[in-house]
């Protein structure tokens, strides 16, 4: 629904909630693509509604931490 822009105000903190938990949780079509769908909210609602672009930042910033954790990793591993 969200890809819709349908009933952003009550599914976007939903979403958040589970991200939180794990970013890459898959939603309809593959591994991600909550987050993706999260990100391609409309720049407007994000003004709306700070505290949940707050949380949104959170996860970014959990994204970027665990990515940075895990390249060096892959590259050893080949």
């Amino acid at each position: 629904m969200i890809r819709q822009k349908v009933g952003l105000k009550y599914l976007v903190p939903l979403a958040l909630e589970t991200l939180v938990t794990n970013p890459f949780i898959e939603g309809d079509l593959f591994m991600g693509d909550l987050l993706e769908q999260v990100f391609k909210v409309d720049k407007g609602f994000w003004n709306e509604n700070e505290d949940l672009l707050f949380e949104l930042n959170e996860i970014i910033s959990l994204v970027k931490s665990t990515i940075k954790i895990i390249t060096p990793l892959i590259k050893d591993y080949k």
